[in-house]
């Protein structure tokens, strides 16, 4: 036999692979040995072995279910004719995506030693090879994943012994009559039909098969046989409903449709083992969708923190500049592109590019953002693309996202960029001043990110850059989101963010130096980390002025001068004959969160200035807070964002100062003034080259 693949790892043979199912649909059947003989008896238990052990053939190797999948179970198969698609029922084609899929799935659960996994050649890199481990896979549209997951189930229900295997969804639309389940059942109609993978059914209905037979011994009916179960089960509105269940493996159906995923997934997790000892497996997938808004927010945390969930990890190869951070399994759309593949499974994935983003370009030409935010999302080239949810967010998000994945790269012992430049401190009053003690051993505990894992809730202030010398009074802001109640069940979390001056006194500002994310016992504790931020940094606070004990305890300090006064301006031009007169801070109504949102987009969009390389340095590439980002990425009216929240006060500030104007028309000047300088060099470099001629 033949190699399956060649020196570089291109498939040339993976026919060898499904043989059985070009038999069948050359032949009709898959055995042409007669019935009852020991060719046909040792042909099925071969297939049976193939199916449970995996199949090697010309040097490469398959899973088991990938086995099943190609061989004995029929799909809707997508092709194209011309520049149109078409579905017909047929055996899948082997895509190398899945063979990178399938074997996630196994080193998942059982683990592998080093020197198979690196025989495999696959197209990932895993950076757990233990095992014992879940598995979510964020995805593109129209990969066949309802297709694949049926059938691991089928396989389980008619090759293993004893098993109790589960499919859940948000919604019983994605179990039947067109959801998962109805498909494993066509599976088991199929193999009924052709196979001697049938089996009696004790019960069959349609969120519920068991296989096994009845039997009378000593006049008593009693069930025996493989006894494999599969159940169909939607937890829409109800996270605890697996509880108590013993299973083999869990499907959970279009993850990011489930309004509460982790807490579905924790209860679930029991049922598949516990400690060290797992005797099952959860395997989750999902699609974005414009249309999801806050229900991906669950998917998205558990995707991006595998190991904190228990879930596979891979190193980040889809989204740029990420491959030192790691996530969860992702099938981009250049994967298994109709029109993309070869006759092998090969992808071409440049040419698949190259289509879709001349798609892109002609969509962003002819329709809004929108339109585009919305093809994107469901035909992403990576989890970046996939994740942009919010058809509320106008902020640039692809960006963000890319910001989001360089203050987060790892150095060789695996710290992260933003915790090198941000420093947890001790704020301390010393007289009339206040003085930052750098945590140097580790006492403090920063929120650094939306989704952290925390154990102290009190948080630290991080400081990414300390004050100059006698600034003047206003020249640093803080915009400042209080949380309102004292009662530990309330979910905000106080956010203070530090901005440094519109005014360019030292050749850096107009961006945000420190941050405190936290929430203490009590929000005195937080009222007087603002008054001793703002004393460190002699900066004025914007506030959020429905929460009413910040005043109050700034009065009772004699503090009143450095709250920030009500943006009247601002509000003027955009609630006409507003009546709102508070003599602090700022009330976030829904038309002045709106125009908060303008004046975020505006600000992280402003070019500051020009690379070497002639790259646009914009306000949001000095952002060194990955929460933020996390929360400007996912923000959505509905949603709670206190760190936006905070950053829309600090917009007004900025807004109504009167520098504002000046340095806007300062940046133009300075801008036009490098582009003119950068044309100018270009212009002589081409004459001098022109000229050798």
């Amino acid at each position: 036999m033949s190699a399956l693949r060649n020196k570089e790892g291109i498939w040339v043979n993976s026919d060898e692979f499904r043989r059985e199912a070009i038999h069948f649909d050359k032949h009709g059947v898959y055995c042409t040995a007669p019935y009852g003989t020991q060719d046909y008896v040792d042909y099925w238990r071969t297939q049976h072995e193939r199916c449970i052990d995996g199949y090697s053939v010309g040097g490469a190797k398959i899973t088991g279910h990938h086995y099943f999948y190609l061989n004995f179970s029929r799909i809707k198969i997508e092709t194209m004719v011309g520049n149109r698609s078409k579905k017909e029922v047929g055996f899948p084609l082997f895509w190398n995506g899945d063979y990178n899929w399938f074997w996630a799935v196994e080193i998942a659960r059982y683990g592998m030693s080093e020197v198979e996994y690196n025989s495999l050649l696959l197209d990932v890199r895993i950076a757990d090879l233990g095992g014992g481990l879940d598995l979510i896979t964020g995805k593109s549209r129209r990969k066949g994943f309802s297709f694949k997951n049926s059938a691991m189930l089928a396989n389980n229900f008619v090759n293993m012994r004893g098993t109790d295997n589960l499919v859940a969804a948000s919604s019983s639309t994605y179990l039947y009559p067109k959801g998962t389940m109805s498909m494993m059942k066509d599976h088991l109609h199929f193999l009924d039909e052709h196979t001697e993978f049938r089996r009696n059914k004790l019960i069959d209905r349609r969120d519920h098969v068991m296989c096994g037979v009845k039997r009378k011994i000593n006049g008593v009916e009693i069930e025996s046989g493989r006894k494999n179960h599969v159940r169909a089960m939607s937890f829409k509105d109800d996270p605890d409903k697996g509880r108590g269940s013993d299973s083999y493996l869990i499907v959970m159906e279009e993850g990011g449709t489930f309004p509460n995923l982790i807490d579905s997934y924790e209860a679930l997790k029991p049922a598949t083992g516990t400690g060290l000892h797992r005797t099952g497996q959860i395997l989750i997938h999902g699609t974005a969708s414009k249309d999801l808004e806050g229900n991906t927010a669950d998917f998205i945390q558990m995707f991006y923190n595998p190991e904190r969930f228990g879930l596979l990890p891979f190193y980040n190869i889809w989204d740029e500049d990420s491959e030192r951070s790691t996530c969860s399994f992702f099938f981009p759309d250049q994967w298994g592109k109709p029109g993309f593949f070869d006759e092998q499974g090969n992808d071409d994935v440049k040419g698949a590019l190259k289509f879709e983003i001349d798609k892109r370009n002609k969509i962003k030409a002819n329709s809004d953002s929108s339109a585009l935010l919305g093809y994107v999302i469901e035909r992403p080239f990576n989890p970046g693309e996939a994740f942009l949810i919010s058809v509320d967010n106008d902020f640039p998000t692809i960006e963000l996202r890319k910001r989001l994945q360089e203050i987060s790269q790892k150095d060789d012992k695996g710290v992260e960029a933003f915790r090198k430049v941000g420093d947890a401190v001790i704020l301390k009053q010393d007289g009339d001043k206040v003085v930052a003690e750098i945590d140097l051993v580790g006492n403090l505990s920063p929120i650094w990110r939306r989704d952290q894992d925390v154990k102290f809730r009190e948080g630290a202030v991080v400081i990414y850059e300390h004050p100059r010398n006698d600034t003047p009074f206003g020249y640093y802001k803080i915009g400042y989101d209080p949380y309102r109640h004292d009662q530990a069940q309330d979910p905000s979390f106080a956010s203070i963010l530090v901005y440094k001056g519109i005014d360019d006194l030292s050749g850096g500002g107009d961006k945000i130096v420190a941050e405190y994310y936290g929430r203490p016992e009590t929000y005195d504790k937080v009222d007087e980390i603002c008054v001793k931020l703002a004393i460190y940094y002699n900066a004025e606070v914007m506030y959020e002025n429905e929460v009413t004990h910040t005043k109050d305890y700034f009065k009772n300090k004699n503090l009143l001068k450095y709250l920030s006064r009500q943006p009247q301006a601002a509000i003027d031009s955009v609630i006409k004959d507003s009546k709102v007169r508070r003599v602090f801070g700022v009330h976030m109504s829904d038309k002045l969160k709106d125009t908060a949102a303008k004046f975020v987009k505006k600000w992280l969009l402003e070019v500051r200035d020009i690379d070497e390389d002639g790259k646009e340095i914009k306000n949001l590439d000095m952002i060194w807070s990955p929460g933020l980002l996390e929360e400007l990425i996912r923000y959505t009216r509905k949603g709670n964002f206190d760190r936006v929240s905070a950053l829309f006060c600090l917009m007004f500030a900025i807004e109504e100062s009167p520098a504002a104007l000046r340095k806007a028309e300062q940046d133009k000047e300075k801008l036009l003034s490098k582009l003119t300088e950068r044309y100018n060099n270009l212009t002589h470099e081409i004459t001098r080259n022109f000229s050798r001629f």
